[in-house]
């Protein structure tokens, strides 16, 4: 159901990681996860960074976003539109047609940079860049 957070756990194989999935929320876990990430986010100035650690820090804090996947389907762009409101309420501008042009390689960006000690994050920082 859409805009509802899901109710079973998911896995979902992703050809970029041969076949493997990421580590998403459990599903008892969303809201507690979800207050969490905003937290983290809320706690940063982001106005003041300069547009280097903006983008170092916004690829981090919205791949966890992403991670927790609360819905079952519409993730990806759900996280896209909320980053493109936040770059913009900070002053900067976010390229939507790019990323929609781009999708496939901005959701590989996203798995990418949710590895945990794996994560590759410039990927998705050039994005922002």
């Amino acid at each position: 159901m859409a805009g509802k957070f899901r109710v079973i756990n998911i896995q979902k194989r992703e050809e970029i990681l041969a076949g493997r999935s990421v580590w998403y929320a459990n599903c008892d876990n969303i809201e507690k996860e979800l207050n969490e990430a905003w937290r983290r986010i809320n706690a940063i100035k982001w106005r003041i960074l300069s547009k280097k650690k903006f983008v170092e820090l916004i690829s981090r804090h919205f791949a966890a976003l992403w991670q927790i996947h609360p819905f079952r389907e519409g993730n990806t762009r759900t996280v896209s539109m909320l980053m493109t409101f936040f770059v913009e309420h900070c002053g900067y501008y976010f390229d939507q047609d790019l990323i929609a042009q781009s999708a496939g390689y901005f959701r590989n960006a996203l798995v990418m940079a949710s590895l945990d000690q794996f994560s590759e994050y410039e990927h998705l920082e050039k994005n922002f860049r």
